[in-house]
């Protein structure tokens, strides 16, 4: 009898400081699950006990401090280095675009193209690259806007039609009616844009947006009907600058599916490489993000 109340007295101890450790951890964990889904202004509630929980608190908001301190300086140094870059990068094209309009011979006139081809590719590559590092740092979320993803797919089939067809190709649209969904507009329709590109150059057959809302988080997928890429290599395609084929040339860098990438964690999703049987199937996975103060209202679906 008394080893049996000593069991139970223990299990009920156990039980009791389980609970109190989970208590006092819950608010670190609700803040650090907020940090992952983006929102760098929770902390965790100050408590002035003193003991190992409380000190914990005050250091995982002291580092929350630094890392907000860090992305705000990013995003300084990020719009400075868009602007030192570009304003020369157009100065150059528009001194090109004069030697061009000037020159006689047919040779220069090349020369003068091809240098402007050049500018513009590496003004693209610019402007990329520090899309990604904002969006990797979480930089833009104050301009999430209630958008219909249906409608939003539906206008890309259509910008992209005359180039798909261009290839004796197709462009549909698996879509519900109506999808309304907190997003960055510019930027999704970048990362659309890209993928289409990609499948344009490197696909083949019809291709596929798709877009499917399951609860808390919406799926794009952009399907082709060609190679598709070995499941060996699907990191190497997410990796930033990663090329997969140094033979294809063209003007592509690499950055395409990187900015994908950046961009579905911008909004609190990933980025899924697969088999559309045959053809690659890219799928953009979105998720349901709090809303920041002052902002629109929430997802409707």
């Amino acid at each position: 009898m008394a080893l049996a109340l000593a069991l139970m007295m223990a299990a009920l101890a156990a039980w009791l400081a389980a609970r109190l450790i989970t208590a006092r951890l819950e608010g670190t964990i609700t803040t650090l699950q907020g940090l992952r889904d983006g929102d760098l202004g929770r902390r965790v509630p100050e408590d002035r006990s003193g003991d190992a929980f409380s000190v914990l608190g005050e250091e995982v908001n002291h580092s929350l401090d630094r890392v907000t301190s860090l992305i705000s300086e990013l995003k300084i140094a990020t719009d400075g280095l868009a602007h030192d870059l570009k304003s020369p990068l157009t100065r150059l094209r528009v001194a090109l675009e004069h030697v061009a309009s000037e020159a006689s011979e047919p040779a220069t006139r090349e020369a003068a193209d091809r240098a402007m081809a050049e500018g513009d590719r590496l003004l693209a590559l610019v402007e990329t690259a520090l899309s990604i590092s904002r969006a990797e740092g979480g930089i833009g979320r104050e301009s999430f806007a209630e958008v219909d993803l249906a409608a939003l797919l539906a206008t890309m089939a259509e910008i992209y039609a005359p180039l798909v067809e261009d290839h004796g190709r197709a462009i549909l649209v698996d879509a519900p009616a109506v999808a309304r969904w907190r997003v960055h507009r510019e930027l999704l329709a970048q990362a659309m844009g890209n993928l289409v590109d990609n499948a344009i150059k490197y696909g083949d057959g019809a291709i596929t947006l798709k877009l499917a809302v399951e609860g808390d988080h919406v799926l794009i997928t952009v399907s082709d009907q060609g190679t598709g890429i070995p499941p060996a290599l699907y990191g190497e395609a997410l990796r930033r600058f990663g090329r997969l084929d140094a033979a294809r040339g063209g003007s592509g860098a690499g950055l395409g599916l990187s900015l994908v990438q950046a961009v579905a964690h911008l909004h609190g999703g990933s980025v899924e490489l697969g088999n559309s049987g045959p053809g690659l199937a890219v799928t953009v996975e979105l998720r349901a993000l709090p809303e920041s103060p002052g902002s629109g209202r929430s997802n409707g679906r």
